[in-house]
């Protein structure tokens, strides 16, 4: 076809759109899904790079084409104010008598306990083993 021509989408930075060829003289470009990018809306197909101005889809294509997606920035929420009341209550004390407190030691003595060892450990590992002899013994 000598008459072959192609529609490009340039997203600047949004999600792909895939072009549109083997178009003719007077044919119509469809319009394509919108694209995405994080942080913005999009706001239509424009014909410059700059988005100054916007391109018609009734309108027959002039040949190859290049359309540049327009983006907005997605608006922020903003934190609101509220108001605060403040209520103030006005409160009565009365004093009372407290006993007066004892003193107390200036010092505190360790209360660690200490750990004893058996003298000879072998003792008591040899009394065990002469038990569980006797056991033995006395079972056959």
């Amino acid at each position: 076809m000598n008459n072959a021509f192609r529609v490009l989408f340039d997203t600047q930075g949004g999600t792909f759109i895939p072009p549109q060829t083997y178009l003719s003289y007077g044919d119509m470009v469809t319009r394509p899904p919108s694209p995405e990018k994080n942080g913005y809306i999009f706001a239509g197909w424009y014909q410059d790079p700059d988005c100054t101005k916007r391109w018609n889809f009734a309108a027959p294509i002039p040949g190859d084409l290049i359309l540049y997606a327009k983006w907005v920035n997605t608006p922020t929420s903003t934190a609101t104010e509220t108001s605060t009341t403040t209520v103030t209550e006005k409160l009565t004390v009365t004093k009372t008598q407290t006993p007066a407190l004892t003193t107390m030691p200036t010092s505190i003595q360790s209360t660690r306990p200490t750990l004893k060892q058996a003298p000879f450990p072998l003792v008591g590992i040899l009394a065990g083993l002469v038990a569980a002899g006797i056991l033995v013994r006395r079972r056959t």
